[in-house]
């Protein structure tokens, strides 16, 4: 694609509250404790605020399902990537790096504790890992689970260790330690968040996307108005739809010259941002779904 068709994308969801007359609702549990029922509402925004694409599903559904879709999908091509901790994930960090995606993600508090616990240990190939005192790790047990790998040492590693007391409680007979299959990633990424670039972007991203949510709510999507997730997504792609017309027409009323905070946005014009996948598309069928 052309230069001019790269992007910057922001994705980010949020609960949408149901009207009280659905009755397919799912619950949505925090802690195993009930706090409501809810749908989510996935958004892809790019930088200037035009929605590129969207997707409803409910609460019980893991946040980052929707996003590859919905960067297949968009019309231009992303380049970069901004997204809360809730897509902090090895898998999905992984499949960006193979598209080509430099993504501005922070990791996760667990993410951050288990690097803080293995803290000195060092990859060294894809099948050993090195402690402090220098001592070799063998890659044993794959955890499905957890994604994970787990490294033990040798019991006579243990016996003959320097670091034995601060290293192991007394009645261990040697160290294992546990990795993420998708720890290079997670390495990359804490290189990448470090950086000042990484907190302009995250800047960048909450004054955004939290624009893009004020203007749904004030077209009234902060409660649906329909029944079903598939009616629920067709409302959210004309509230999507006339909050792209909205924007559009905004940037369109205002001249050309002068700072350039009042220029349109660069996109491959402003009629594909209204007729993005996921809004303009699915107008048959949201019409269709209302009885």
């Amino acid at each position: 694609m052309a230069a001019a068709d790269k992007e910057n994308g922001i994705f980010a969801t949020r609960e949408v509250t149901p009207s009280p007359r659905g009755p397919r609702k799912r619950i949505r549990l925090v802690g195993g404790k009930f706090v409501g029922m809810s749908y989510r509402q996935h958004i892809l925004v790019e930088d200037h605020g035009f929605i590129l694409g969207q997707r409803m599903t409910h609460s019980t559904a893991r946040e980052a399902e929707p996003l590859l879709e919905l960067l297949s999908e968009a019309p231009v091509r992303v380049r970069i990537l901004t997204a809360d901790t809730g897509y902090s994930l090895g898998m999905l960090g992984r499949e960006l790096e193979s598209r080509g995606i430099e993504a501005h993600i922070p990791l996760h508090t667990r993410h951050i504790e288990n690097r803080r616990r293995r803290e000195g240990f060092r990859l060294r190939g894809p099948r050993e890992l090195v402690c402090p005192a220098g001592k070799t790790l063998k890659r044993s047990t794959y955890y499905k689970r957890d994604e994970a790998w787990l490294y033990a040492a040798r019991v006579n590693d243990r016996r003959a260790c320097p670091r034995r007391p601060q290293c192991l409680p007394p009645c261990s007979k040697r160290r294992f330690v546990q990795l993420s299959e998708y720890e290079p990633e997670f390495d990359r990424s804490t290189e990448t968040n470090a950086t000042v670039r990484h907190r302009r972007l995250t800047r960048r991203r909450k004054t955004v996307i939290e624009g893009v949510f004020a203007r749904l709510d004030r077209l009234g999507f902060r409660r649906t108005r329909r029944r079903g997730l598939g009616r629920v997504q067709a409302e959210s792609s004309i509230v999507a739809f006339v909050h792209n017309v909205l924007k559009a027409t905004r940037h369109m009323s205002r001249p050309h010259e002068g700072a350039a905070s009042s220029r349109p946005p660069r996109l491959p014009g402003i009629v594909h941002a209204v007729h993005a996948p996921g809004v303009g598309r699915k107008l048959a069928e949201a019409f269709s779904a209302v009885p």
